[in-house]
């Protein structure tokens, strides 16, 4: 996936910023689950680099997700990352389900455990893009 230059030169400081920019990228249609990993500079601006999961599970299985952000830790972390947004991509409406928070859950919880800082857990439905509980919490707040 090729990502515009000017798009990378905005940092994303805000949920709309992210909503918006997953939404580009992402889009809100949807045939199938995956798990959309976008990494972020100390300054909050995306890395030319996205990554999609396909074809994750309902429910996250624990070991595999751990692993796989220790390796992403690994391999961000060369390139300059420091924070990490997941969009959890599924078909269905926008309402926020049991399994969509699970993932939220265990995302945050290995990302503190694999060091790889996460920056929000988005939901991107065929109703479109939010946040998911909890994300505002990983919101970055500029200064100036």
């Amino acid at each position: 996936m090729t990502i515009p230059r000017e798009a990378l030169q905005t940092p994303l400081t805000f949920d709309a910023q992210i909503i918006t920019r997953l939404t580009e990228i992402v889009g809100s249609l949807t045939s199938r689950r995956q798990l959309w990993i976008i990494p972020l500079d100390s300054t909050g601006r995306q890395l030319p680099l996205v990554m999609p999961i396909d074809g994750i599970p309902a429910r996250p299985p624990t070991r595999m997700l751990h692993n796989l952000l220790v390796l992403l830790r690994d391999a961000f972390g060369a390139s300059g990352a420091e924070s990490v947004i997941y969009a959890l991509q599924r078909t269905g409406s926008a309402e926020v389900t049991a399994d969509d928070l699970a993932w939220a859950h265990a995302i945050r919880r290995q990302g503190k455990v694999s060091g790889l800082a996460v920056r929000g857990v988005y939901l991107c439905s065929t109703a479109g893009v939010s946040a998911l509980p909890g994300s505002r919490e990983a919101t970055v707040h500029a200064t100036g």
